[in-house]
């Protein structure tokens, strides 16, 4: 999955974003518009963080989504209905 999969469907991943990230407003979400380096400035400007520890915190918060894409669920229920068979 890549950045550009959240950008597309940036209406229900700017309400990922929001769970993760409690201080960015509405307005904030609106004007990222699934931009990366703009939800990176204005974390950064909402926390105080540095930018080297928010990117590392939107890499790791972006593999985490990645992690729970429908092929993982898939192969996990998959593997469940193999093991109930036996």
């Amino acid at each position: 999955m890549s950045w550009d999969r959240f950008e597309g469907n940036w209406n229900q991943t700017k309400e990922k974003i929001r769970g993760k990230w409690r201080k960015l407003t509405t307005d904030d979400l609106d004007a990222i518009h699934g931009r990366r380096d703009l939800l990176e400035s204005t974390i950064e400007q909402r926390y105080g963080f540095a930018p080297d520890y928010v990117h590392k915190e939107v890499d790791d918060w972006f593999r985490w989504q990645n992690w729970r894409s429908s092929h993982f669920t898939t192969s996990i229920l998959n593997h469940r209905s193999v093991k109930n068979a036996d």
